[in-house]
């Protein structure tokens, strides 16, 4: 229920509502007032599209925690958990064509720390029907490389809180590295030190890198990557609001 409120929050729902508002105004004879509306939603629309205030609205989540650039230091971890992100079980695609960019990129990741980690176990996370995406994402680490004795499945997993308390019932250690997208970082890590665990943060996908200038010209005007970027912001915010009115954070 939460979700689906919360939806409407969101910029792209946020300017469709303020339309169909200014769009009942005008229909209702007060032209000005529906005018008004139509012009703030296409303002707000603008605005979430535009690369310098989407990277104002993320770049606090993507910074929150750095990326594991020297993944030795972290020797002695046995697990590398790599939270969902969605997949397309459709099996006319090729194992790589089944996961979207943010879980392929998640999982990419986290094989490359779970190679560099000797006698580590990749964890993968995922709910789904009929086909849980911790599977999928099983296939395509198979496919790369990871043995099957190197991952463990955890399947049934709705969203990030069912996904560290699963991890604190089923791993035996308390500490572990997460992965997921930077943005996402910040609310995975509370829930999951929450849930009793002690992650070590491996943030990937990120949306608005610290060496790109977002004043160039070829940012200054509203993109959909912008849109995206901002809509990922404000539903981690709104996350975060939501799981510690809930008590749910450490």
């Amino acid at each position: 229920m939460a979700q689906f409120v919360a939806s409407f929050l969101l910029p792209v729902s946020l300017v469709a509502l303020l339309a169909l508002a200014g769009a009942f105004l005008a229909w209702r004879g007060r032209g000005r007032a529906g005018a008004l509306v139509v012009l703030a939603a296409v303002v707000l629309l603008l605005g979430f599209g535009f690369r310098p205030v989407a990277g104002w609205l993320i770049a606090p989540l993507e910074r929150a925690y750095p990326p594991v650039t020297e993944p030795e230091r972290l020797a002695g971890i046995e697990y590398v958990m790599v939270l969902g992100a969605g997949h397309d079980p459709e099996p006319g695609l090729p194992v790589t064509g089944r996961l979207p960019a943010t879980a392929t990129a998640r999982l990419v990741e986290g094989i490359r720390l779970q190679r560099a980690l000797p006698g580590s176990r990749l964890v993968l996370s995922g709910g789904g029907e009929p086909v849980p995406s911790a599977r999928t994402s099983a296939a395509v680490a198979r496919a790369l490389g990871v043995e099957e004795a190197e991952m463990i499945r955890l399947p049934g997993t709705a969203n990030t809180r069912d996904e560290a308390r699963r991890a604190a019932a089923e791993l035996e250690d308390r500490r572990l590295v997460l992965v997921t997208s930077a943005s996402h970082m910040p609310r995975a890590m509370a829930l999951f030190r929450g849930a009793g665990l002690d992650p070590v943060a491996a943030p990937t996908r990120y949306h608005a890198p610290a060496q790109v200038d977002p004043w160039q010209p070829q940012y200054l005007r509203p993109q959909a990557r912008g849109l995206y970027a901002s809509e990922r912001a404000l539903y981690e915010y709104l996350g975060l609001a939501w799981a510690w009115l809930r008590g749910q954070l450490d």
